[in-house]
């Protein structure tokens, strides 16, 4: 499992996709509270 990772990370790709994906996981956020408020 680490291994898989530190290849991942090696590539570049781990970074770039976890900043995608979390960015996606803040726009979500903010339309779920912006719904509840």
């Amino acid at each position: 499992m680490n291994g898989d990772l530190g290849t991942f990370t090696s590539f570049g790709f781990d970074k770039g996709f976890t900043n995608h994906l979390f960015s996606i996981a803040i726009f979500r956020l903010r339309d779920l509270f912006r719904t509840k408020l």
